[in-house]
């Protein structure tokens, strides 16, 4: 099992407490930045980290997805 470090942890339990609100299995945009603006995350550097792991451009990420931006957005 891979450890966390305490950020990256930090925010995946803010996308589980936070997580998918509409149940549709994906993380949205708003979902997204509701989880980092809970450890003090600027906006703006999340929704560029955001709109990097979204390939497809359909405003959505997949959990691990979101776990990816989440780690750039930390960085």
């Amino acid at each position: 099992m891979t450890t966390l470090d305490p950020a990256l942890k930090a925010v995946t339990d803010q996308m589980r407490i936070i997580g998918d609100a509409d149940g549709d299995g994906r993380i949205d945009i708003e979902e997204f930045l509701a989880a980092l603006r809970g450890i003090g995350i600027d906006r703006a550097h999340a929704q560029r980290a955001f709109e990097e792991a979204d390939k497809d451009r359909d405003g959505a990420l997949g959990y691990e997805e979101a776990v990816t931006a989440a780690r750039k957005a930390l960085q």
